[in-house]
């Protein structure tokens, strides 16, 4: 009786729970932002290109030569787009254009449109997918194995000298990326080296291209021409003899950008990596993970249910947790002269108080990742606010690359701790 007596209160804390999840969640509008930006990359980075059509897509990059040009003309173009586009030209197969013999000829007209409300023309620097913007800029960064000649595997009945010398370099072995891959063996990345940044805010589409260009040849060409200083890749230009910023000893490559979607609120982080497997294939995954910046932003329709669900929640949770608190001490005082503390205990220990108690647990659990989420939302808001200060000062030419960069850094850790935080 006394169970049946508890079934609505049980009932009370599924559904309370539930409204409050599903509402502050709202997983379909985190869904379209990143089904939006995990689409397009996949669909549309595309390199190989003849005339308007690029025959290969991300799944087609099995070399580091396909690397570098899925990056440069695909990812990059596709990423950051400066200008309004506009569809394409008549094709001569089809004939004569209905244009043909008027003032018209293809669609062509301003690079940047200044719509009704807007402050700024669009696309403004750094909007992506137009209603998303990029934080900032993107960063590159990789993960490297040990390279030695200790490590190579031989055959003991062959002179080690002898095999060394017909191999001619070391070896860097890594587990990484043997089987096919899963999301979760990307979320998070190991020991970052030779980071880069493409300044998508400070820098045009020319320079850019030229970046990824010097850290391709590794300064080659810079060095060829006396003027390594030009070089745009910091970690290609401290290497003597000259090397690329990818090589054999690559295991992971991650290519990377921020957005914020002020439709929603919501911090979305793009990772794209490229695992260097050791039997020569590149395996190819896009992470995308998001977080909103400010749980209680919401529209009054979600906002009321979802407040209303997490006070019942709560109560409820306290209720039972005080009602099964009071009767374990009524049970252990009341309990016969001769019988131990932990007799009673088992006697009080039915399945419907493991039951509540576990309500209980699972409730401060949820109270603990809760806070330790917004402790990190917390952190990326602060961050946010100092690259939006470090954007204006840019815009003044207040501010040094390494300043900005530093500051970018900041707020990429606080974003990568933070996303990890909501899963």
């Amino acid at each position: 009786e006394s169970a049946c007596l508890e079934l609505p209160l049980t009932i009370l804390v599924l559904l309370s729970f539930a409204i409050f999840a599903v509402c502050s969640l709202e997983q379909e509008k985190v869904y379209s932002v990143e089904y939006a930006i995990e689409f397009d990359i996949m669909e549309n980075a595309n390199f190989a290109w003849a005339h308007a059509f690029g025959h290969k897509g991300i799944m087609d990059v099995n070399s580091i030569a396909d690397f570098w040009s899925w990056l440069r003309t695909g990812y990059l173009p596709l990423i950051v787009q400066p200008t309004w586009a506009y569809s394409e030209a008549y094709p001569a197969a089809l004939g004569t254009p209905a244009y043909e013999g008027t003032n018209y000829s293809r669609p062509q007209g301003e690079d940047n449109w200044l719509f009704d409300g807007y402050d700024r023309q669009a696309p403004i620097v750094n909007d992506y997918l137009r209603h998303n913007k990029i934080v900032g800029g993107i960063k590159l960064h990789q993960t490297v194995a040990e390279a030695s000649r200790e490590l190579c595997q031989l055959p003991i009945s062959i002179d080690r000298t002898l095999m060394e010398q017909w191999l001619g370099k070391p070896c860097a072995p890594s587990d990484e990326g043997i089987l096919s891959l899963e999301l979760r063996d990307i979320e998070q990345f190991g020991d970052s080296t030779r980071t880069e940044w493409l300044f998508t805010e400070l820098d045009d589409m020319d320079e850019l291209h030229r970046t990824l260009l010097d850290m391709e040849d590794g300064c080659t060409m810079a060095a060829a021409i006396g003027d390594l200083s030009s070089c745009r890749c910091r970690w290609c230009k401290e290497q003597n003899p000259r090397q690329p910023w990818i090589d054999e000893q690559t295991v992971r490559v991650e290519v990377t950008f921020v957005t914020y979607n002020p439709h929603y609120g919501l911090y979305t982080y793009v990772g794209t990596s490229f695992l260097f497997n050791r039997g020569g294939h590149i395996h190819k995954l896009i992470n995308v993970m998001s977080a909103r910046a400010n749980p209680m932003d919401r529209p009054l329709p979600v906002l009321v249910p979802m407040v209303a669900g997490g006070i019942i929640w709560v109560s409820v949770i306290l209720y039972v947790f005080v009602g099964e608190f009071r009767e374990l001490i009524s049970t252990i005082r009341n309990r016969p002269q001769n019988t131990s503390m932990w007799t009673a205990f088992k006697d009080y220990l039915n399945i419907w108080n493991v039951v509540d108690w576990t309500s209980v647990a699972v409730a401060i659990i949820i109270f603990n990742l809760f806070a330790m989420m917004r402790l990190h939302v917390g952190a990326a808001n602060t961050e946010f606010a100092a690259i939006m200060e470090a954007s204006t000062r840019a815009a003044d030419n207040d501010i040094t690359r390494q300043e900005y960069e530093d500051t970018l850094t900041k707020f990429y850790t606080a974003v990568e701790q933070m996303v990890l935080s909501e899963k």
